[in-house]
């Protein structure tokens, strides 16, 4: 029995970390190459967690067997560290860095719809928007909104938000039906031309923000989503809940699910080689990249954005163990990213967790190196 035990728990521990090496690299592989790829990338927080916990049963109990689990962590650290930085927080801004420094959110609203129904109905007359009161009360200096309206449609906040909105932000920009720019500091449109109508879903606005007497330039996206019927979020939603999971649910999954994953991965690196050209021809220095990727921070798409632009994760820089900004369905990712590049630096990054959208806002504080 011992010696059937040790065979099983080298199976496992094989297993899982050819899983975990596949997931931490699959951003090397285009989506279109592999269509498993783009999944991997999606899963990699698991096994890292899987991998971990096997490490500490393998010291306990085998281990001889904790070589490779040990071995495996040390080759996928570099994802591991995108994934789930350890930064220790660094206090309050210095009087000097308050001068130098601003914020920016960014934030998927979905149309400023509440995604708690009651909550809707209970607000329908009054369009009080949870949305809109969050930003309101942070009052970051810039915000980049992604998803704000549809065709056109009006915006769901009262009156009285909108009020408040134009008081406290002199520069307001709305740039197509998709995206919002607010600003306490003077803002220029850069009008990029970005090809809407040849992808499924998906757009990106560029402003040049004039921030402490420096030039930021500020790129928003939302890059294509993988659109996932109603159905098969539930039955992915079931299985992890335990609840009426079948062959059906899982079959779905398998055939609907993990194709729509991988076209909509092939159309976003096809997006990025797009805002790759208009980072080169349109930012400069300092520059931001924000908002909705709809892909994690190990993928294809967001890894061959860094590596061709120059930029860098503010959550991998400052950020503290692993992050989710999605969480409906029990589909827990990190698809919202601030990347920026130039003579400024993350100084803290976090989340307020209102579950209003479908998606959380990102509050990030730079700090302008000293001219």
């Amino acid at each position: 029995m011992k010696t059937i035990l040790y065979i099983l728990a080298w199976l496992v521990n094989v297993a899982c970390a050819a899983g975990m090496l596949l997931s931490a690299y699959a951003y090397m592989i285009p989506p279109e190459k592999w269509l498993y790829a783009p999944v991997l990338a999606m899963t990699f927080p698991v096994w890292a967690a899987v991998m971990v916990v096997l490490l500490i049963l393998d010291l306990i109990f085998w281990r001889w067997v904790a070589i490779l689990a040990g071995l495996v962590i040390v080759a996928c650290w570099g994802p591991l560290g995108s994934t789930c930085p350890i930064n220790i927080p660094k206090g309050s801004l210095s009087e000097k860095e308050e001068e130098r420094a601003f914020t920016l959110m960014t934030y998927n609203v979905a149309k400023f719809h509440d995604i708690d129904t009651a909550y809707a109905r209970q607000h329908k007359e009054d369009k009080y928007s949870r949305q809109m009161e969050c930003i309101l009360e942070v009052q970051p200096d810039i915000v980049c909104v992604q998803e704000l309206q549809e065709g056109g449609t009006e915006v769901a906040i009262s009156k009285e938000q909108n009020d408040s909105l134009y008081a406290a932000y002199p520069y307001v920009y709305v740039r197509r039906p998709e995206f919002g720019l607010l600003s306490k500091y003077p803002v220029e449109v850069v009008n990029i031309d970005f090809p809407t109508g040849d992808f499924k879903s998906g757009d990106i606005s560029c402003w040049r923000v004039n921030v402490h007497d420096r030039v930021l330039n500020i790129f928003s996206v939302h890059l294509c989503s993988i659109d996932l019927a109603d159905t098969t979020k539930v039955a992915y939603q079931d299985m992890v809940e335990m609840d009426g999971v079948s062959r059906g649910s899982i079959g779905e999954l398998r055939q609907v699910a993990i194709p729509n994953i991988q076209a909509a991965a092939i159309i976003r690196a096809q997006q990025i080689d797009l805002l790759i050209s208009y980072l080169r021809k349109y930012g400069g220095e300092n520059t931001i990249v924000c908002g909705d990727f709809n892909d994690v921070e190990n993928s294809y798409a967001v890894r061959r954005l860094q590596s061709q632009a120059d930029l860098k994760q503010a959550w991998g820089d400052v950020g503290l163990g692993p992050l989710v900004t999605y969480f409906r369905y029990d589909l827990f990712f990190h698809i919202d990213h601030i990347l920026y590049r130039g003579d400024m630096k993350p100084h803290s990054i976090r989340l307020d967790r209102i579950k209003a959208s479908d998606h959380y806002p990102q509050i990030a504080t730079f700090v302008f190196d000293k001219r």
